[in-house]
Formats: structure tokens, sequence, C-alpha cells
């Protein structure tokens, strides 16, 4: 009895194949993440050298009410752009994930098809028990993983809400307090 070799080798470029994907997968992800902090540091440093050109302390004073105003914005959408940075990179990983994963299991139902068809007389049963069980197994974890993937959809539908409350509500709170600081300077400068 000679087996092949070849089904045993083809799954080896297949994982090259998804190695790369994953590789080049992660090295996207990290330019754009990057691309994304080069962008937050230059705005820094342009609004770091417009307080450093301030001539007074008055200026001075109102140029900070200006440059933080706006800080709570720009932290939500930046945690939004990594946010959504870090679902397109998941999502691309799942997806490739998932397509290994059915790509396993149909090269394993093929083994077990292989294996029971050259299996010797007397062993039907034992091939049947086999097939039952891998078909069984196969049910479990297709069940598991719908499970886990509906948790965490709503964990991340989750996060997401808090998240944006808590960006809104923190803009909000700053918005005030930047209201009643400038209320506070222009009272003092209309006292006699």
């Amino acid at each position: 009895m000679t087996h092949s070799t070849i089904p045993h080798a083809a799954p080896k470029p297949a994982g090259v194949t998804a190695l790369q994907e994953l590789t080049k997968n992660a090295t996207q992800g990290y330019e754009k993440l990057l691309q994304l902090n080069i962008a937050a540091t230059q705005a820094f440093f342009g609004q770091f050298q417009v307080v450093m050109d301030a001539k007074e302390a008055q200026s001075l004073r109102e140029l900070q009410s200006e440059l933080f105003a706006p800080l709570p914005n720009r932290y939500s959408a930046e945690s939004q752009h990594y946010q959504l940075l870090a679902e397109d990179s998941s999502a691309k990983f799942n997806k490739i994930f998932q397509s290994k994963l059915t790509e396993a299991k149909n090269n394993l139902s093929i083994l077990v098809d292989s294996v029971s068809s050259t299996a010797p007389t007397g062993t039907e049963v034992a091939s049947a028990f086999l097939k039952n069980a891998l078909t069984t197994s196969q049910g479990a974890i297709e069940s598991a993983q719908h499970c886990a993937s509906q948790v965490l959809q709503q964990a991340e539908s989750s996060f997401t809400s808090v998240a944006t409350q808590a960006f809104d509500a923190a803009g909000k709170a700053f918005n005030m307090d930047v209201s009643r600081e400038r209320l506070s300077v222009a009272s003092k400068h209309s006292e006699p």
C-alpha cells in the first residue's frame, strides 16, 4: 500500500502564504498607526510654536484657552481613528484565520475519508464512529465560534458606545471649564 505525500505537502505553501498575508496586514497596520502618530506630533509642535511666540502673559492665557478647547474633540477623533485601525486589522486577521480554519477542516475531512477508505475490512464501525465524532466536534466548534463572535460584537458595540459617551461628557465638561475661565478673566479686566 503506497500513500502519496503530495496532499500532505500541499498545506506548507498555503501556510507560508497565510503567514505572508498576516505579516503584510501587520505591517500595513503599523504604517497607518505611525502616520497617525506623526500627524498628531506635528499638530502638537505647531501649537507649541504658537504658544512660544506669545509676547505677553495675557495673550499666552488666551492662546492657552484657544488651544486647549478643541483637545477633547481631537482626542475623540484620534481615538476613533485608532479604534477603526484596530477593527480593520482585526477583521483582516479574522478573515485569514477563518479561511485557514475552513481549509484545515476540509483537509481533516479528506484525511478521515482517505483513512476510512483504505482501512482494513472489519473496521467499518470504527471508521463510522470516527467520522461521527469528527462531524460532532466540528459542529461544536462552529457553535462555539459563533457564540464567541456574537459576544465580541456586543463587547465592541458596548465599548464604542461607552467611549463615545465618555468623550462627549469630557468635551462638554472641558468646554464649560474654559467658558468659566474666560468669564473670570473678562471680569478681572473689567474691574476698575
